[in-house]
């Protein structure tokens, strides 16, 4: 994420197995919904620079 240009990336520890990936208050990927971890090619394609 961080060779991507995001520059403040905090890990916020939850609880159920939900992994979220947010920006700028706004959901980019949750294993909820996809039922699996993002892939390298998911993460890569994760519109960081418009949030």
């Amino acid at each position: 994420m961080q060779q991507r240009g995001a520059t403040d990336i905090t890990l916020v520890e939850g609880g159920r197995g939900i992994f979220e990936i947010r920006a700028a208050g706004q959901l980019l990927f949750s294993k909820a919904k996809s039922g699996h971890f993002p892939t390298d090619a998911e993460l890569a394609a994760l519109p960081l620079g418009s949030v």
